[in-house]
């Protein structure tokens, strides 16, 4: 009798938390120093507007999600659209994009941990380290997905919290004499269109982590919320 093997599903709240983990990465713990260099306190009001930029993309996801909810992603939604020719581009610029977005996070978080151990100033223990981390998340993975679930969620509980306690901290060093950049006016700057439209693309390469979140949508729990007819594509 052939035994038939049956994998958990994810829930609502774990496809969730999944979202926010992979939107929470290094990018959001490093990249505002950077943008507010550039842009001075108009880097607060470029937040926002990257946020409601990347939610309309993000809201296309969804509505494509609901009505093909099988495993690939973009690379589904554009073969199932355009073909094959086109979705084996899209497929693979997210595989590459994938092992960029995986590097840069390595590399991000082991050059954090400098400041910490010195010794990571020495380019080989820098590269051992990144290795390791690799290494562990690979093994992590190979577990099993009813694991990686519960990691996912541990991981995502701890960056929001670490989010949440850095505001809460930040909230009594608040001055108004701090905010007197308003113009974003720095010396020795490119003008301001240049810098705003720099600081946009750092700010949307924070948020664009919910891309890689449907490309396992078959292991979801009710992954659409409708049905609709199976051929059925809104352009959005």
């Amino acid at each position: 009798m052939a035994h038939q093997t049956t994998t958990k599903q994810l829930n609502f709240l774990s496809v969730f938390l999944l979202g926010v983990d992979g939107i929470i990465g290094s990018g959001i713990f490093l990249m505002p120093s950077r943008i507010y260099a550039k842009l001075g306190d108009l880097s607060m009001v470029l937040m926002p507007l990257a946020g409601i930029s990347v939610l309309m993309i993000a809201l296309c996801f969804a509505n494509l999600a609901s009505k093909i909810p099988g495993d690939g992603g973009a690379w589904l939604y554009t073969y199932t659209a355009f073909g094959r020719f086109a979705g084996f581009e899209i497929g693979i610029y997210t595989w590459l994009l994938g092992i960029i977005t995986m590097a840069t996070e390595i590399s991000a978080f082991v050059t954090s941990l400098r400041s910490v151990f010195p010794s990571l100033n020495d380019h080989r223990n820098y590269l051992l380290v990144a290795l390791g981390i690799l290494a562990v998340l690979t093994c992590l993975n190979l577990i099993g997905t009813n694991f990686m679930d519960w990691v996912d969620n541990i991981s995502t509980i701890a960056k929001v919290g670490v989010l949440v306690l850095f505001v809460a901290m930040g909230l009594f060093f608040i001055h108004p004499a701090n905010f007197s950049n308003v113009t974003g006016s720095l010396a020795n700057e490119s003008p301001l269109f240049g810098r705003f439209n720099q600081g946009f693309g750092m700010v949307f390469y924070m948020f664009t982590g919910f891309s890689f979140l449907p490309i396992a949508a078959s292991k979801m729990k009710n992954p659409e919320k409708k049905r609709y007819p199976k051929h059925s594509l809104v352009c959005c």
